[in-house]
């Protein structure tokens, strides 16, 4: 009976041993895969950051493009509007004159 009691404590202390090293191999498992998953996240928001960097740059671009477009377009309009002006105001300033010569040489 005795043989077969340290048999038991044999096999039960092999099963410990056993069942240790599924612990510690399961702990380094899951180790393994929070780094992996670790490593996958900053990889993904490396790319993420790159993509939106990149997605921004091409909005600006556009921004950019359309204000230029803009303001050429209001600087011609302006510039069309001040040439009436001019027009307009030497227009007026060459009828007064001459009115008012017209009007010196009926007085004479």
């Amino acid at each position: 009976m005795g043989l077969s009691i340290n048999n038991i404590l044999d096999e039960l202390s092999e099963i410990d041993a056993v069942s240790a090293k599924i612990l510690q191999d399961s702990h380094d498992e899951k180790n393994k895969y929070a780094e992996y998953i670790a490593h996958e996240k900053t990889e993904f928001d490396a790319s993420l950051n790159d993509e939106i960097e990149k997605e921004l740059a091409d909005y600006r671009a556009k921004l950019d493009t359309e204000n230029v477009k803009q303001l050429e377009d209001l600087k011609k309009k302006y510039d069309l509007e001040i040439e009436k002006l001019s027009n307009k105001y030497n227009k007026e300033k060459t009828d007064a004159i001459a009115s008012e010569i017209f009007d010196q040489i009926i007085k004479e």
